[in-house]
């Protein structure tokens, strides 16, 4: 109920009332009850959603289903939930620019936020002071890069009108739909983290890998074999490398802080040439550079060093990243050194300079992954947002983004060489291959039964390495047109159940199917 009330002249009137002067001059309250109060807020309420409707009903948006979602994607949104059509998806981006909108600062705000800046002290740019080695590593990659960026480019304009080479990569794309398992192998006793071909092989014929173990073991990719085994780290083996020229030497770096440069033509206890245990953390990463004579590491410790192979000295400690640094990549001509790590950020380095040139942000996630094209002119970053990013070197701006896998994308590595497809492994069980013209699926590698921690591709995209949690590496390859199948001469017989080809010695037990021996051609089957 209302109540009216009589107050002294100049008393204040308290929330809730109405004032007005009565005939002796003394101010009178009237109290209305909270019902009028709650159907006044009511009416704001509506009139705000009706305001709010209007505006929405006002946005411009893409009707075409593949530009809305490619809006949600870039926006780090699902680009489609359950049991959701095409008008809900709009819907939905209809919100989010909604909400975009209403969050977008005032210009009050703006100015407010200029002047807090400018009281702000700005960030200094330092430096410190380098080894006359590190100068003249930098003066040698100098003058190298620009003779192999002369090569590149000449190889380049000759791609461009190469008839042959187009029709190269039509039959990688149209080999990789028949790419099968050839074999799985147990690697280890604990989960393998990384995986690695021997470089310098159009057809690489040994396989690194490297387990949660500490053990880096080296494999007869023909034979399934295991001639060699490592054994130098003292925690899990995060990744390794082969050298660019020298397919004997390895380098591996592990979670204890070290890495390790490995001879294997020598004796055992000779094997370990060299052990850098400069890192404050664990190391994640390891690269050799494209000159053969330095070697580059990224760590847990937000930095990345540079080591000369052949003193075994620190030339550079390069911070820059805000967060722990999980990959480091060489370009080609090695010119430039791309890190990247769980602040998202993609940063790309010169090292003639030392100086960071480009950072790329637009993973809404750690980036696990990073490999230069060997076009010279993009790069291909994975990351925990399960998306592969291709940022264009030229334009300094993301190329291209693929909805790559359902889960994170731990290794990204483009074909040696020509470059026609780009390798990715996730943690959904699945490698994938991706074909450089218009990043388009052209195979999936799917039978893995557990997370796919690393991959590898050779040079003739033939050959495909995976590691997986599981405790196996897998080696896959696709064949020709002819039906090769590889036999051993030992062989006693060919059975087929389902189409497939067993193939036994005496005695009964399986043979491993790309072991070496004589090559035949399927005509039928016999029984």
């Amino acid at each position: 109920m209302a109540a009216v009330t009589k107050m002294e002249e100049g008393s204040g009137s308290e929330s809730g009332e109405e004032n007005g002067v009565g005939e002796n001059g003394q101010v009178e309250s009237v109290f209305f009850d909270n019902a009028a109060e709650d159907a006044r807020k009511e009416q704001e309420h509506r009139e705000g959603v009706l305001d709010k409707q209007r505006e929405a009903r006002a946005l411009v948006l893409p009707t075409a289903d593949t530009d809305v979602r490619s809006e949600l994607r870039n926006r780090g949104e699902p680009v489609c939930l359950f049991g959701e059509d095409a008008h809900d998806r709009r819907e939905r981006l209809r919100a989010l620019v909604l909400e975009e909108k209403e969050n977008k600062p005032s210009d009050e705000q703006k100015d407010a936020k200029e002047e807090e800046n400018k009281n702000e002290p700005a960030p200094e740019e330092f430096f410190t002071e380098g080894l006359e080695e590190l100068k003249q590593a930098r003066l040698k990659i100098l003058k190298k890069s620009l003779h192999n960026s002369r090569d590149r480019l000449v190889e380049s304009r000759k791609r461009l009108r190469s008839v042959e080479f187009r029709e190269e990569g039509n039959e990688i794309y149209a080999s990789m739909q028949n790419v099968a398992l050839v074999s799985s192998q147990i690697g280890d006793s604990r989960p393998l983290a990384a995986c690695a071909f021997s470089s310098g092989a159009q057809d690489p014929s040994t396989i690194a890998t490297g387990s949660w173990s500490g053990l880096v073991k080296l494999w007869d990719a023909n034979s399934g074999a295991l001639p060699l085994v490592l054994k130098g780290h003292t925690e899990r083996v995060s990744h390794l490398a082969f050298h660019p020229s020298k397919p004997d030497v390895i380098a591996s770096c592990s979670a204890d802080k070290t890495v390790h440069l490995w001879d294997t033509k020598r004796e055992e206890k000779d094997r370990i040439t060299a052990v850098y245990r400069d890192h404050a953390d664990r190391v994640s990463g390891v690269a050799f550079h494209p000159n053969g004579e330095l070697l580059g590491s990224s760590s847990f410790d937000t930095t990345w060093r540079l080591y000369d192979l052949e003193t075994g000295t620190c030339l550079l400690l390069q911070e820059g990243h805000s967060k722990p640094i999980y990959r480091i990549a060489f370009h080609q001509d090695g010119s430039l050194t791309a890190s990247c790590g769980l602040d998202r950020a993609v940063r790309v380095w010169d090292n003639r300079s030392g100086r960071c040139i480009m950072t790329f942000t637009g993973h809404v996630d750690s980036v696990l992954g990073a490999d230069f094209s060997p076009d010279g002119y993009q790069l291909a970053t994975g990351s925990n947002d399960n998306s592969i990013k291709i940022w264009d070197l030229r334009k300094r701006r993301c190329f291209y983004t693929i909805a790559a896998h359902s889960s994170c994308v731990t290794s990204v590595k483009y074909q040696p060489g020509s470059g026609h497809v780009l390798l990715s492994t996730s943690f959904d069980k699945t490698a994938k291959v991706w074909s450089r013209r218009g990043y388009v699926l052209v195979g999936v590698l799917s039978n893995h039964e557990e997370k796919v921690t690393c991959g590898d591709i050779g040079g003739s995209a033939e050959h495909i390495v995976t590691a997986c949690y599981d405790k196996t590496w897998k080696y896959w390859s696709y064949s020709d047109s002819t039906g090769l199948v590889v036999l051993l001469p030992m062989m006693t017989g060919v059975c087929y159940a389902s189409g497939e080809v067993m193939v036994h010695e005496k005695g009964g037990s399986f043979l491993h199917p790309r072991s070496r021996a004589m090559r035949f051609k399927v005509h039928r089957r016999t029984w």
